[in-house]
């Protein structure tokens, strides 16, 4: 069987058990890289031609070791490449089309935790004196997601499948419906973001929230680059990215509460152990504790 059947049949798998359109997308680009350097190694083999030392070979090779930019990708993007190789050789294996699975000796590479960089509260006002500015219809939507993903902690991609049907404005909620994982999960929202998602709107009754001029969804990279633009108006470092207003919502709600719990339920994590990177004691609360 050719490597395109099944990978086909797998994204309908992850799709019927619920997973999330990132997800999903994120092992058709893995399973898309090996495809390619399986197709210049062996054109025309099969999929069940493939051993352990081949997906050894694989992600060893400049394929799966390089950025489209040539540059080296970082180890956490290594560890997602080989967390989808050995779930869709898993999947081949338990539904039958493999009698054995070449990807059982794979393993994931020790990494450092990374360390969250939110942004600082200078910075943070900075930014949103930069987006009180918005004038035109585009930066209107513009200040109303990136305050939105500042003051709720969504991810971009979760922001932007948002559609009318999933904002309560009266109740102050919204709900993700698509979540990294699956799953979905409500979000509130304060005054400031209900005043500016009703301007947003308008008259609207349906469609996304934070569409494109033409009424479509917004592309990710469309809106990494309008935050680009917002940074640099801030004068903020390169360094922060949309990412970063989530880093800074979860930051600010654990030194508010210094419930890790809390701040596990509001960003959807489903482990505790990824909600751990934001749980640390600053100076003041160390010397409270200490000299009581």
């Amino acid at each position: 069987m050719a490597l395109d059947s099944p990978v086909s049949r797998f994204l309908t798998q992850l799709r019927a058990d619920g997973r999330s359109q990132h997800t999903i997308n994120q092992y058709a680009r893995h399973l898309s890289l090996l495809g390619r350097w399986w197709g210049c190694k062996r054109p025309g083999s099969d999929v069940d031609a493939i051993g352990h030392e081949d997906l050894a070979s694989f992600l060893a090779s400049d394929e799966a070791l390089l950025r489209p930019d040539g540059l080296p990708k970082k180890a956490t993007s290594m560890n997602a490449l080989r967390s989808s190789i050995r779930g869709f050789f898993e999947y081949l294996t338990r539904s039958g089309m493999l009698t054995t699975n070449p990807a059982r000796v794979v393993r994931m590479a020790r990494t450092c935790s990374s360390v969250p960089q939110p942004l600082k509260p200078a910075e943070t006002e900075r930014l949103l004196a930069a987006l009180a500015t918005a004038t035109t219809k585009a930066e209107r939507r513009d200040q109303a997601l990136f305050t939105f993903l500042l003051t709720t902690g969504a991810r971009l991609s979760s922001a932007l499948a948002l559609q009318v049907g999933d904002l309560d404005l009266n109740a102050h909620e919204a709900r993700l419906r698509e979540l990294k994982g699956g799953g979905a999960l409500t979000v509130y929202l304060d005054a400031d973001v209900v005043r500016m998602l009703k301007h947003e709107l308008g008259c609207r009754r349906d469609g996304h929230v934070f569409g494109s001029s033409a009424g479509s969804r917004l592309t990710a990279r469309h809106a990494q680059r309008r935050f680009e633009l917002w940074r640099d108006r801030a004068g903020l470092p390169k360094r922060y990215s949309p990412h970063s207003l989530r880093h800074t919502f979860a930051s600010r709600l654990y030194e508010r509460t210094g419930d890790i719990l809390v701040v596990k339920e509001a960003l959807g994590h489903r482990a505790i152990t990824s909600t751990m990177v934001y749980a640390k004691a600053g100076p003041a609360r160390v010397r409270a504790a200490v000299l009581g």
